[in-house]
C-alpha cells in the first residue's frame, strides 16, 4: 500500500478483517504535482499560466516540476510488475489511488497515460483486478468495480 493517508488507512481496515500485514512502498504513491501541491485550480492558474493552460489543453506536462503522467504510469506499473514477480502465484491486495492505478492500468493496455484518459476514473476504494500469466503478460480483468458500495449510493 502507499504509505499516504487514505490508501494507508484502508489497507489498515482491510488487513486487519483479513489478518493480513500490510507493507507500506512509497513508489504507490499518487502523482507527484511538485508545487501545485496544495493549490487550489485558480491558484495554480495565476501561478503557472503556461503549465495550466498545457495541462488543460491535455499535455502531459511536469506539474508544478513534480511528474508527468507517463512518468506516473511507468512507476507504478514497475511497481505493480515486481509485486506481482515476487509474489507468483499468490492472491496480493494493492491500495494505492486513483490517478496512480489508472495510469498503470493504461499503461498495461498500451494508452496514454495522461488526466483526458480515454478510460473513466476509478472510483474510491473501487476494486480492478490484473491477472500476470505465466507467459508473462498482464490482463485486466476487471476495472472500477465499485458494487461492493451499493449499498452506500445516495
Amino acid at each position: 500500500a502507499s504509505e499516504l493517508e487514505r490508501a494507508r488507512e484502508t489497507a489498515a481496515i482491510v488487513a486487519a478483517e483479513a489478518k493480513l500485514v500490510v507493507v507500506h512502498d512509497p513508489a504507490l504513491r499518487e502523482v507527484d504535482v511538485g508545487a501545485w501541491t496544495g493549490l487550489s485550480h485558480d491558484e495554480v492558474a495565476a501561478r503557472f499560466p503556461e503549465e495550466w493552460a498545457a495541462w488543460r489543453e491535455g499535455i502531459d506536462v511536469a506539474r508544478g516540476g513534480g511528474e508527468t503522467y507517463g512518468a506516473l504510469a511507468d512507476r507504478v506499473r514497475a511497481t505493480l510488475d515486481r509485486i506481482a514477480r515476487d509474489h507468483r502465484g499468490h492472491r496480493v491486495l494493492v491500495v494505492s489511488h486513483g490517478a496512480a492505478l489508472c495510469s498503470a492500468i493504461c499503461s498495461i493496455l498500451g494508452l496514454p497515460a495522461r488526466w483526458t484518459s480515454p478510460v473513466a476514473g476509478l472510483q474510491n476504494t473501487a476494486l480492478s483486478t490484473l491477472v500476470y500469466d505465466d507467459d508473462g503478460e498482464t490482463l485486466l480483468m476487471t476495472y472500477n468495480d465499485f458494487a461492493h458500495l451499493a449499498n452506500l449510493a445516495p
